[in-house]
Order: C-alpha cells, then structure tokens, then sequence
C-alpha cells in the first residue's frame, strides 16, 4: 500500500453498519428478552445472522486489502464478469424464488442474489474498456460498455427483479462522466416518464393524442424558429418509440403486482389498494410520520415493533430508522452517506488513474440510486421495487457485495499503481 487509507470512508462504512445492525436488533428486540449467552448462542434470526456477515465483511476487507491492484487487469475483469454472466444464467434454470423474484442460489447455508455481485463485475469490465480505449474506438467502446450493461439488465428482468435491474441504469451517469453524448441520458430519462405515463393513463390511445397535440403546441410556439424542426421532430419519434417500448414492458414484462405498485402511488384513496397493494406503503408512511422531529426513542417504535411493515429489517429499514429517530436522526443518515459519496468524489478526481475514477463513479452512481429508491418509495415518492439500503439493510447477498464494491476501490485509492 502507497498511501494511507482514508479514514472518512472507513468511519462512514462502520458506521452505516453499526447502525444498520442496531436498526434490525430493535425490529427484532422481542426475541431477544431470554437469551443466555452462558449457553451456544444460536444464530436463528437476523440480528445474529447480520453479526456473522459482518465478521465475514472484516476477513474480506483485510483480504481486498492485502491485494495487489495490477489483479484487476482487463484480463482477469473479464473473467469476473463472465462468471457473474454464468451465475445470472444458473440462476434462470436453478434459482430460488423469493418475494416474487427467482434471483437467488441456494448454497444450502445461505443465500446468494447473483446480481448483487455482477454490479461489481460490470463495474470492473467498464473501468477496464473505458481506460483502455479512452482515446481510442469513440463509437465502438460505446457499443461494447452498452451491450456489457445490457446483458445483465436482461437477465435480471427476465428474473422477475425488476429493482436490481433498474440499479444498472446508473451506469449511464458512468459513461457520461466520461465522455458520453447528454442525448443517451435525456433518452433513458424519457424511458422511464414513459412508463410512468403508460401506468398512469392506462391506455396507449390516449397517450399517443397527448404526444401528438404536445408536438403540435411546441410546433406552434417554435414557428418562427424553423432550425427547431428537426428536433421537435427527432424528439416526437423518440418520444413515440419510448411510449411503445414502455407499453411493451407493461404488459409483457411487469407482472400484475409490479404495474400495481406503480399505479398506487397516483392513486392513495383507494381503500382496496391500502388492504393490498399499498399497504406496505401507508404502513410506512405512518411510521416515518409518527417519528416527527426527533423520534420515539430507540426500542420504543410501535409500528416496526409489532410488525406492522413487512420487511422491515430489509427493504423498509429506512421506516425503523425515521420512526425511533425522528427526522433529525433520518438526515444524519442521509448526511452520512452524502459525506462518502462526497469524499470519494474528490479522491478519485484528485488522483492520476483512469481506471480507479472510472470504477469510483460507477460505485458511487450505484450506491446513489440504491439510496434514491429506497427512500424514495418509503415516503411514496417512487414505486416500491424491492431495493435495500446499502450497508443498513440485512442481508448477506447486499452487505457483502457493497463491502467488496467499496472496500476494492479503497484499495485502488490507496495504491500508485495505474491499471490498465
């Protein structure tokens, strides 16, 4: 190691988890009034199965640590992200449903979620080209970065894991730090109003008369200035295609569950949906409101202590957080991943290798948009997809990989050594 380790970082991680691991004890608290630590403790629930992975994360950031960053040349990228492919597949054939989703392997002892790790291989086969190829194949490298994204993003969705598919889509903010045209970004963004609008109406007949009249105002308004035609016009195809496409992956794609989930954030007075559809939804929003300013106090959250929120300690952790802590306690947490998100911006823009800021911002842009949706659709602002919250959610599938994810580009900060 050429440089010292950055304390920052380090300090935010163990701190997401420490409170990560206090959040799913006092979800679990009940089960734990008549533990006798003088006998072999059992690990049959989550506060001691989050333990376990953990001691695994410490061997595992002492191992990343250990190694030497020329390992993750573009060769040895290449088979990483080709066994993460491998694994995607197996899972097709072999995998474990869970909530909906056949996206997980049964390793007998635990549970492995493939796609958490192909984040990191994709990551790491990303950095590789884009360093490689900087100045070189402009058109081609772009093709390769988008065929090597969109490989895993088809397998996840034909899994039925819509929400770890979309997370690949923050590779768009990757590739356009570095180089990329601002019309692929402003093309995604119309992908996903799309499916919005698709949802909300309901029926493509009316979605198209909108397009139409909305290219006939901007047509209007624009009349004098005649250099706009060709874009009203390229936008207005763009915009047709986006429609068809979104209406394909409605109804072909998305389960009955999944569009419901979309529709229920425009339509929260149905009593149906608060019995279905949106329970999860109104239970959280009532524990994150019943926390007002500075919470009820650690132990002592009603709605996360009688289980009125499914997945709580997963999924909907965010709602424990807001409810024993309040909103004060919930932006520290939001602070405290906006410090590491921070911290590692300027590190990876203030050093020489291509490849560690490369493979930094594609961290970074993960972990943002984990931490966007899932707080997003604990306070209804985006539909519930299934996403955790990186470090603070249980789960060994989620803790491991972003520990990996992290603790590989610490190292790469920490080292001199430029890879290529």
């Amino acid at each position: 190691m050429n440089k010292k380790l950055d304390l920052i970082i380090i300090s935010s991680y163990f701190l997401l988890v420490i409170l990560g691991v206090i959040s799913i004890y006092s979800n679990n608290f009940d089960s734990y009034k008549e533990i006798d630590f003088t006998n072999k403790l059992k690990f049959d629930n989550n506060y001691n199965k989050q333990l376990l992975w953990i001691l695994l994360c410490i061997i595992i950031i002492i191992t990343i640590l250990l190694l030497d960053p020329k390992w993750f040349s573009i060769s040895s990228n290449i088979v990483i992200y080709l066994s993460t492919i491998f694994l995607l597949i197996l899972v097709l054939y072999n995998g474990l449903s869970v909530s909906g989703s056949k996206s997980w392997i049964n390793l007998g002892f635990c549970k492995l979620q493939p796609s958490e790790l192909c984040k990191i291989s994709t990551s790491l086969i990303i950095s590789s080209i884009l360093t490689k190829y900087k100045y070189q194949l402009n058109n081609l490298k772009w093709i390769l970065c988008f065929i090597i994204i969109s490989i895993p993003i088809l397998l996840i969705t034909l899994q039925g894991d819509i929400g770890s598919a979309t997370t690949f889509l923050s590779f768009i903010i990757v590739l356009y730090r570095e180089g990329l045209s601002i019309v692929y970004p402003i093309i995604g963004i119309i992908l996903i109003l799309s499916l919005l609008l698709v949802n909300i109406i309901n029926s493509i007949q009316n979605i198209l008369i909108i397009i139409f009249f909305s290219i006939v105002i901007f047509t209007y308004i624009l009349r004098k200035n005649k250099k706009y035609y060709k874009n009203i016009i390229i936008g207005g195809i763009m915009l047709f295609i986006s429609i068809l496409t979104a209406n394909y992956i409605t109804y072909n794609i998305l389960k009955p569950y999944q569009r419901s989930r979309i529709t229920v954030l425009f339509n929260h007075n149905s009593k149906i949906n608060l019995k279905n559809e949106a329970y999860n939804l109104n239970q959280s929003k009532i524990a994150i409101g019943s926390g007002r300013l500075f919470g009820k106090g650690f132990l002592k959250g009603t709605q996360t202590k009688y289980n009125f929120i499914p997945q709580q300690d997963t999924d909907f952790i965010f709602c424990t957080i807001a409810e024993q802590w309040g909103f004060i306690g919930s932006n520290l947490v939001i602070i405290l991943y906006l410090v590491l998100i921070l911290r590692i911006i300027f590190l990876i823009e203030n050093q020489n290798s291509i490849f560690t800021r490369i493979y930094g911002y594609s961290f970074i842009s993960i972990l943002f948009i984990h931490i966007i949706i899932n707080v997003g659709m604990t306070l209804g602002l985006i539909p519930v997809i299934g996403i955790t919250l990186p470090y603070i959610s249980y789960g060994g599938s989620s803790l491991v990989s972003f520990t990996i994810f992290l603790f590989i580009l610490i190292r790469l900060i920490s080292s001199k050594t430029c890879i290529s």
